[in-house]
């Protein structure tokens, strides 16, 4: 059994098929979110290449959910 993470191939493309479906689903409602939604898909495909360190992603993701709570907070 192959584990879930960085080097697991499956487990990117799957990270990117999620954000890519979230990306339309969120778009739907609010089309604004679209590029907010974008720039999480392409965190999603992009960061795992380039083997990032820990600190690094740690520091990303509370910055993409305050994005996405701010635009919530303006737009909803």
């Amino acid at each position: 059994m192959r584990p879930a993470g960085r080097r697991n191939r499956g487990y990117r493309y799957g990270s990117v098929a999620y954000h890519a479906a979230a990306a339309v689903c969120a778009a739907l409602p609010l089309p604004v979110s679209a590029a907010l939604f974008a720039c999480f898909l392409l965190r999603a495909a992009v960061l795992p290449g380039r083997g990032p360190r820990v600190r690094t992603v740690g520091l990303v993701e509370p910055d993409c959910s305050a994005a996405l709570a701010a635009l919530l907070l303006v737009f909803a």
